[in-house]
């Protein structure tokens, strides 16, 4: 490892779906490529690459606008992960409007930034090659992802030529224009068999999420897999691994990947030449494809430790209470206190941070911020590792936005990857929550976000109940106190006279009552209009208000 300055470099990277295989992998190749250059990794990412409704949409892609990109030798975005609509076109803006360091775009074409791709041409003619030439199938089909990706247009290219160099015809519905996700295959199958024409032999399919999508749909209409219908995959997910038949693929080099990139970032940061990747891609020969398997390897599922899910109360145990407790607590000061409690359940990590927007702990709804985050953010929870007793909870630490995070100046021994995520409930933005492994190579996962989705229900709970008894009160004012001057009604006269009473017969003392009527109010009303009659009740009422002693109560009992 590259000795680590005290000034280190700082790359940022921006992503959706952090846990997610492809990106898992990216993430930990970028962290150990950087981290032996001596950099620092930040990695801003949305939860999902999309969102299912547009006030989400806008709770989660507002982690982006916390990066301050002044702080960053260098950016990368991993474009073809982020897919909010508008939101790689706001980044692009942004970036070639506020920052003057390198920026790196990843799968995704930009015009106005440096840009790799990585190619999967030779995998699919790979797979296909290999249904035709190691089985003998000829009629196969082949369902891509959606038409105006250019990962579409690669890997449709890629099944066309392979098919042509073997002297194979294409029928029109042999092709099929799927999503990339599940739906996807299951679509082209239902779309076959509703037409009513011939089965393909084999259906080569774009990635590994729209293969199970075709098996599951194959299977629940009677076919067997591989001997009625052979099907291939591509990106070998774990999913795809562990099917009931191993969907035979080829794995995307994705830890590779991210290695490449961040030399080839830190290359353009220290002016130097970068170089093209070019990796080696590994078959795996699953069942799905007429194959016996040879790629997999028996497996025996052992833990790591003793503890079990169940003895450590971890986030998938039925003795886990994280969001009841957090539920059950009657204000925000106790729902933080359960938080805290409960971040055994992500460790071990070596830092943990939630950083809220100013105001956020009050009854005040538009503190909640919907775009952006407030100037000043409150460090209200940080955890240090466990078992050397950094952990705090605070009211009044508070820091400018622009820092992000004030631990990323602090000074260390070695390079460090933070995670950035957004804290928020549809578009209501609490704040962000901040992970770090330290030098660890390794990115957040299911379970640290699922924990997250978790703190935001209480944190929205907590919102909702401050926001109902700010309701409660401001219903219960409205039921003794006159809305025009803002004197108690006689309803509040009733209420409140009656223990000033009580205490006067306590002291055997007097109480002195003073009536006050305005003259001519009436004139007033018909000559200059009724609004103008209310403005001099209300401005008599506020010479009242100031001119009235401590302990004097002030009422509107009649109409003037």
């Amino acid at each position: 490892m590259a000795d680590y300055k005290e000034v280190p470099k700082r790359i940022a990277l921006l992503c959706g779906q952090p846990d997610e295989e492809y990106q898992s992998r990216f993430i930990e190749g970028l962290e150990k490529g950087s981290f032996e250059s001596g950099t620092d990794v930040c990695v801003f990412a949305m939860y999902q690459k999309f969102q299912d409704s547009e006030l989400r949409e806008v709770g989660e892609s507002n982690i982006f606008n916390l990066i301050n990109y002044s702080l960053f030798d260098g950016v990368a975005v991993l474009a073809d992960t982020i897919s909010t609509p508008g939101m790689i076109h706001a980044i692009e803006k942004r970036l070639e409007r506020e920052y003057k360091g390198q920026v790196l775009f990843i799968d995704k074409k930009s015009d106005r930034f440096k840009y790799i791709l990585l190619k999967h041409y030779d995998p699919i003619y790979k797979i296909v090659s290999h249904l035709i030439e190691d089985h003998g199938y000829e009629d196969i089909a082949f369902v891509t992802g959606k038409e105006w990706h250019f990962h579409s247009a690669e890997r449709l290219k890629a099944y066309l030529d392979c098919m042509e160099d073997h002297g194979l015809e294409v029928p029109e519905d042999r092709i099929f224009y799927g999503d990339f996700w599940y739906s996807g295959g299951s679509n082209y199958v239902d779309r076959l068999i509703s037409s009513g024409g011939k089965m393909p032999r084999a259906i080569a399919c774009a990635n590994d999420y729209m293969a199970e999508g075709v098996c599951s749909e194959l299977v629940r209409r009677g076919y067997k897999i591989p001997e009625d219908i052979a099907v291939t995959g591509y990106d070998s997910t774990g999913e795809g691994r562990d099917s009931p038949c191993p969907i035979t693929s080829i794995p995307v080099p994705a830890f590779e990947y991210g290695y490449h990139v961040a030399n080839t970032l830190i290359a353009m940061i220290e002016g130097n030449d970068t170089a093209d990747f070019a990796p080696e891609y590994m078959f795996f020969r699953g069942g799905s494809c007429g194959c016996h398997c040879e790629s997999m390897v028996p497996r025996v599922h052992l833990r790591q430790t003793w503890e079990s899910e169940t003895s450590t109360r971890s986030l998938y145990s039925s003795y886990n209470r994280l969001l009841e407790d957090m539920l059950s607590r009657p204000d925000f000061r106790g729902v933080m206190d359960m938080i805290q409690t409960y971040t055994f359940q992500i460790r071990r990590f070596d830092s943990f941070n939630i950083c809220l927007n100013s105001g956020s702990s009050d009854s005040r709804e538009e503190r909640f911020v919907k775009c952006g985050y407030t100037e000043n953010i409150l460090n209200v929870l940080s955890c240090g590792p466990e078992g050397m007793g950094a952990d705090k909870i605070s009211y009044d630490d508070v820091f400018p936005a622009e820092q992000m995070l004030p631990a990323l100046n602090e000074k260390r021994d070695h390079p460090s990857a933070y995670f950035f995520t957004p804290l928020h409930f549809d578009d209501n933005g609490f704040g962000y929550a901040v992970i770090s492994y330290g030098d660890e190579i390794r990115s957040i996962d299911s379970n640290y976000i699922l924990w997250l989705r978790n703190v935001m229900l209480g944190l929205e709970c907590s919102r909702r109940q401050r926001e109902m008894r700010q309701k409660d009160e401001w219903m219960e004012k409205e039921q003794i106190v006159d809305r025009l001057t803002g004197l108690y009604n006689f309803e509040g006269f009733i209420r409140h006279s009656a223990p000033m009473i009580e205490h006067a017969l306590s002291k055997h003392a007097y109480i002195c009552m003073t009536a006050i009527d305005i003259a001519g109010l009436g004139s007033i009303n018909t000559r200059y209009g009724r609004n103008e009659g209310d403005t001099a009740i209300a401005v008599l009422a506020d010479i009242i208000m100031r001119s009235a002693s401590e302990g004097a109560l002030c009422c509107r009992l009649g109409n003037d």
